[in-house]
């Protein structure tokens, strides 16, 4: 069978642009959907976390100055003649760095609290393990040790004496000693000498430090 009066209207031709997806439209739907979902997720995150992000965030829901704020160490400023150096030791190391001035003015802010009787025993403590707070004491400890400032870091951490470790004093007298009536202040006070200030350490092992902590000794 041969089709007769057939002709060509319009040759078929290789199309230059897909007639599917139309790109527009896939980009701006993308585009709000994602944009939905990126500002729903952090909205969600802000609102889920229980940490501080601002300063302001602290003050106000405290209802407490901020004293000071810390910034997280980068390798280089951890980093001193060739080798790395811990971060208590950056006062005494770098007394110039930005960590050391932020001490500094974390020690100012303690000082300024009350300017005729500015405070001599400062506490420093945290809600959670691995906050830092041994670190902070430390680096306020060498920080007031190079303002010439008599010093003398007690350890009172008795479950985790991680300052102790720091001292190496593992095996020394320190204040469960002078608590229990084992130890004199003579032979439980040591000289730190990479620090420049004196030190006690945790002492010996306890059951119950709350109670040692608690007392009228203390």
């Amino acid at each position: 069978f041969e089709p007769q009066d057939v002709r060509i209207i319009t040759p078929a031709l290789t199309p230059e642009n897909p007639s599917y997806p139309n790109k527009a439209r896939f980009m701006t739907v993308n585009l709000l959907v994602g944009l939905f979902f990126g500002v729903g997720g952090a909205f969600a995150r802000d609102r889920l976390n229980s940490g501080f992000t601002t300063p302001k965030q602290v003050e106000d829901f405290l209802g407490l100055p901020l004293l000071a704020s810390v910034s997280r160490l980068s390798s280089r400023e951890l980093s001193a003649g060739g080798g790395k150096i811990p971060i208590h030791a950056i006062p005494i190391v770098k007394p110039l760095s930005r960590y050391s001035e932020a001490v500094r003015s974390l020690r100012s802010g303690v000082h300024m609290t009350n300017v005729d009787h500015p405070p001599k025993v400062v506490q420093v403590t945290s809600a959670l393990p691995e906050e830092g707070k041994t670190t902070i004491s430390l680096s306020l400890a060498a920080s007031a040790a190079t303002g010439r400032l008599r010093v003398l870091y007690i350890d009172a951490d008795l479950r985790r004496p991680s300052a102790t470790r720091v001292f190496g004093l593992q095996n020394e007298p320190g204040l469960v000693d002078l608590l229990v009536g084992d130890a004199t202040v003579e032979t439980a006070v040591r000289f730190y000498e990479s620090g420049g200030y004196w030190t006690i350490g945790a002492g010996s092992k306890t059951q119950n430090p709350t109670d040692l902590l608690n007392s009228q000794r203390m």
